[in-house]
């Protein structure tokens, strides 16, 4: 296969030389989906960390929904809150993504061109994101948290089917440190795989355009 003139290897990384491979459109679209699947790795993480806080499975989630619902109890507006957090956590990772591939697509010096670019921009999109999202996420979360868990047995996560809670409701002082360091981490990790994937979509995406090329010409 003859080598493409419109991209350089430079050490392990492949560096283009043509910009056409790059357009905002693509960059949305490789950002949304980017988002989506760093904002699945995310809830894992929302997922796991109240088992490390020694509260109730789901809390996250249930506090994130009440941004929709408000503090309310019983078993199905527990679900409703819970599956509507979930939706807000992937929305939430949707449009990260979607900015990171407008800005990083129309701007000729932030095109994502080599793997290392990609992963940094990433990086530094997870440290924005934290610093603008991240900490007023977790002062907000961890204070629905404190008010849904300081009304046990009476909370909706008392209920039947959610898991049983029967030690002492930690204080707002004990859970910050944790959670404030799991989400610096998952919003760094957050980045990062968003940059790879939005890299990796634009050198895939060269790699088919390449090939189409080289069977025109044969």
């Amino acid at each position: 296969m003859a080598i493409d003139p419109n991209y350089s290897s430079s050490s392990s990384f492949t560096i283009y030389k043509n910009y056409k491979y790059f357009s905002i459109k693509k960059g949305i679209g490789f950002g949304a989906f980017g988002g989506f699947i760093a904002a699945i790795v995310f809830a894992g993480i929302l997922l796991f960390l109240p088992a490390i806080l020694n509260i109730p499975i789901g809390t996250f989630f249930i506090a994130l929904g009440e941004l929709i619902f408000g503090f309310q109890e019983g078993f199905d507006i527990s679900i409703t809150t819970g599956i509507t957090g979930f939706s807000l956590n992937l929305i939430h990772g949707i449009v990260l993504g979607i900015v990171f591939g407008f800005v990083t697509s129309s701007i000729t010096k932030l095109y994502p061109r080599n793997k290392k670019k990609g992963l940094l921009q990433g990086l530094s999109m997870g440290i924005i994101s934290f610093i603008i999202i991240g900490i007023p996420l977790v002062y907000y979360l961890l204070d629905n948290i404190n008010q849904i868990l300081s009304t046990y047995p009476g909370s909706l996560l008392s209920i039947k089917g959610l898991g049983e809670y029967t030690t002492s409701v930690p204080s707002f002082s004990q859970l910050f440190p944790i959670t404030f360091s799991i989400f610096f981490i998952s919003y760094m990790f957050f980045g990062i795989l968003l940059g790879g994937i939005v890299t990796l979509a634009y050198a895939v995406y060269h790699y088919d355009l390449n090939n189409m090329k080289e069977e025109k010409k044969g």
